[in-house]
């Protein structure tokens, strides 16, 4: 939220008195008008309840609400306390405008009182789970919320994320409880997701330590199983764009130190008939996957075969599919794993679950992710990968899914590493109707430009330029789509003419 204008509920309020006072407005309509005159000045409204804008606040019971469950808190009444809170959770569950409710709360306090009664020394597992409950309600999807777990900064230090350290010693409190460990990886899965300052401020605080604890000592839970590889990957995935430098990465060889792998993998079999725990730990593994000696440890312990036998048990499913794919797919990062990968009876299962999920987009682009990186310097892979089928793969991937950028782009990388390795099989995909394919891609998503750029030239093919109906094919959303400006109309259609934080957030 870096750089973006923001302006106090009290200036939002004292705008749309003026448009009542002076103009006569009604007060939907000042609130309309005033929003309107903020938004076109470039300002961020996620933290203004427009819809309470010079409403009596003793009239709204989530703000009675709130303030009594502070009071409570402040005078160490923690049986009171938990009883109001119980109250807050079902008036937020009960809203009919989730968003606005938690802008509400945010603005009356209540996120600072939670942090506060966590720090109780009597604090009881169902005192916990309420808390962490109304904490992930109100952070997910709510940046305004999420930034005060970070708060206070320090003009040198940085951000100090005192909520982080009381979500943090709660569980602390807690450590056999796997009720309470659950929903406090999930919170820390919520908090961390896009924030570097919570990232670094969950593992420098014991989160990795707790996650072994649990992967140790509660791995019969299969729901808190499941948690702990979402939380890893979440860690883990440098994904905050806003940030110059990333702890993930730091994160995951530390994982790697704390000798965590071995209890994911026990974790794994305890759970091989579970496709949700499997799906998430698998997650987790693929984040962690990604230097050098944690591929090696991987590859010489032999646990690939705990991902095959994932992927052959529970094939069907398509999302559980897609991750152990985009697990091959960072191994095959490494040259000795790519080689294994391939040459193994890895491959096969990966065409014929490509097979199986031909109409999913993400499955396909993650299968093609994995083309893409065994035929990257290894033309021996790019014949075994030609044998099984993959030119046809490749090809019918991008006739399916013409309004996918990602499925077309990741396409046309593999067809690249496989045709600059053995140019013999280049008349093979022009045969097949490869150039039509990436010109019409080329031409429908600028996102996928400079990778149709690089496939043509190395196809033998004229690749000059982007052409006149750059961006503006018959899959184009500009085509479909009543206002080019809007995006989130565009990203249905299929358009990679946004940016990733947009590509993520729509």
């Amino acid at each position: 939220m870096a750089g973006t204008k923001r302006i106090a509920q009290d200036t939002f309020d004292a705008v749309v008195k003026e448009n009542m006072d002076d103009f006569g407005m009604s007060r939907e309509e000042a609130v309309e008008d005033a929003r309107k005159q903020f938004e076109l000045q470039g300002v961020n409204l996620s933290n203004i309840a427009t819809t309470l804008s010079c409403v009596d606040q003793d009239e709204v019971p989530l703000v009675v609400a709130i303030r009594e469950f502070t009071d409570k808190v402040n005078s160490k009444e923690n049986m009171a306390a938990q009883e109001v809170l119980v109250k807050i959770w079902e008036l937020l569950k009960s809203s009919s405008d989730p968003n606005e409710s938690k802008t509400i709360a945010g603005n009356a306090g209540l996120l600072h009182s939670i942090f506060s009664a966590l720090g109780a020394e009597d604090l009881s597992e169902e005192q916990a789970i309420v808390m962490f409950e109304c904490l992930a309600f109100l952070i997910q999807g709510h940046p305004t919320n999420q930034e005060v777990l970070k708060g206070p900064r320090h003009v040198v230090y940085g951000w100090k994320c005192e909520g982080v350290e009381a979500i943090m010693q709660a569980m602390r409190k807690l450590p056999g409880r796997a009720d309470v460990q659950l929903k406090g990886f999930k919170l820390c899965t919520i908090a961390a997701l896009k924030c570097e300052p919570i990232k670094a401020a969950i593992a420098d605080r014991g989160g990795l330590e707790m996650l072994k604890a649990a992967l140790r000592d509660l791995s019969d839970s299969a729901p808190l199983m499941a948690e702990v590889g979402s939380c890893i990957h979440a860690l883990a995935t440098a994904d905050d764009l806003s940030s110059i430098a990333s702890k993930a990465f730091d994160t995951a060889r530390d994982i790697h130190k704390l000798e965590m792998l071995p209890l994911i993998y026990e974790a794994f079999r305890k759970h091989k008939e579970d496709p949700d725990v499997v799906r998430e730990l698998v997650y987790g593994l693929k984040a962690v996957s990604i230097q050098e000696d944690i591929v090696k440890s991987v590859l010489d312990e032999g646990e690939v075969e705990l991902i095959k036998d994932g992927l052959r048990r529970h094939m069907k499913h398509a999302n559980l599919v897609s991750r152990c794919l985009l697990f091959f797919a960072n191994l095959a990062e490494n040259d000795k794993a790519k080689t294994e990968l391939c040459q193994g009876d890895v491959l096969p299962l990966i065409v014929e679950a490509m097979h199986l999920h031909a109409r999913n987009a993400f499955a396909v682009r993650c299968g093609f992710a994995v083309f893409a990186s065994m035929a990257l310097r290894m033309p021996e892979n790019t014949d075994r990968i030609i044998e099984h089928g993959g030119d046809k793969i490749l090809l019918e991937g991008m006739r399916v899914h013409p309004k996918s950028p990602e499925v077309n782009r990741y396409a046309m990388i593999a067809i690249r590493n496989i045709v600059v390795r053995r140019p013999e099989v280049a008349p093979v995909f022009l045969e097949e109707g490869a150039e039509e394919l990436i010109k019409r891609a080329r031409d429908t998503h600028l996102k996928c430009a400079d990778a149709a750029f690089d496939c043509l030239r190395d196809l033998g093919c004229e690749y000059g330029g982007l052409g006149d109906k750059a961006g503006k094919g018959s899959y184009s959303p500009y085509v479909h789509c009543d206002s080019s400006l809007d995006k989130r109309s565009q990203l249905r259609q299929g358009s990679a003419m946004v940016s990733l934080e947009e590509e993520e957030d729509a």
